[in-house]
C-alpha cells in the first residue's frame, strides 16, 4: 500500500491507522505548497486533487478520508477499528464525518485557507474568526457528546503507536515522518 499525503493535511489520521494496523505501506508526500497536487503524476493518481489518496496492493486507488478509514479497519479485523455493536459503529462513523466534514473542512480549511472562501481581502479576518470559532465549537460539542453517548473514553485518547513519531508528519515543515516507513516526495519539478 501508498499514501499519497501532505505534511499538515487531515492525511495524518490515516497515517496512524496505518501505524495502528502495523502493515507494510509506503509514504508519498505530495507538496501542495508547489501546487504539486494540481499536476501530473498526481492528478493522474487522484484527480479530485486533495489527500489522503490511497494505492491498494492491487494498484488501485482509494480516496476520501471516510472511505479509506473504513476499508482500512475492514480489511483488518484484527486491529479492533471497529466497534462491535451496530449503534456503536454507526456513532463511530458519525464522528468521523462530522470530524472531517464540519470541523475540518469548515473549520481549518477555511482558517488557512482563507481565499478560497472570501476571495476579497476585506473579508478574510472576518472568514478565519468565524473558522476558528466553527473549529473550536465543533471540538468542544462533539467530545463532549461522543464521551458521553456512545463512544468511550478510551477509544478517543488512545495514542498514535510508539512506532511513529508524528511530529513531522502532522507539522508544516514538510519533512515527512520518523517511523520506519519509505517516504518519497511528490513535487511539481
Amino acid at each position: 500500500m501508498k499514501l499519497y499525503y501532505s505534511p499538515g493535511a487531515c492525511s495524518i489520521g490515516i497515517h496512524v491507522l496505518l501505524e495502528e494496523i502495523g502493515k507494510p505501506y509506503q509514504l508519498e508526500a505530495v507538496n501542495f505548497r508547489e501546487g504539486a497536487q494540481y499536476q501530473p503524476p498526481y492528478t493522474g493518481i487522484n484527480p479530485k486533487s486533495k489527500v489522503p489518496t490511497l494505492e491498494r496492493d492491487d494498484g488501485s486507488i482509494l480516496t476520501e478520508f471516510p472511505v479509506i478509514a473504513r476499508w482500512l479497519a475492514l480489511k483488518n479485523p484484527q486491529a479492533n477499528l471497529i466497534p462491535k455493536d451496530e449503534e456503536t459503529d454507526l456513532r463511530a462513523m458519525e464522528a468521523m464525518e462530522y470530524a472531517v466534514g464540519t470541523i475540518h473542512a469548515q473549520g481549518f480549511t477555511r482558517l488557512f485557507r482563507t481565499e478560497r472562501f472570501a476571495p476579497s481581502a476585506s473579508d478574510h479576518e472576518r472568514s478565519r474568526r468565524k473558522a476558528a470559532n466553527r473549529s473550536r465549537r465543533g471540538s468542544r460539542s462533539s467530545t463532549t457528546r461522543w464521551q458521553a453517548r456512545t463512544i468511550s473514553a478510551a477509544t478517543i485518547s488512545r495514542q498514535p503507536t510508539p512506532r511513529c513519531s508524528m511530529s513531522n508528519i502532522g507539522g508544516r515543515s514538510g519533512s515527512a515522518c520518523n517511523c520506519r516507513r519509505t517516504a518519497s516526495p511528490i513535487s511539481s519539478e
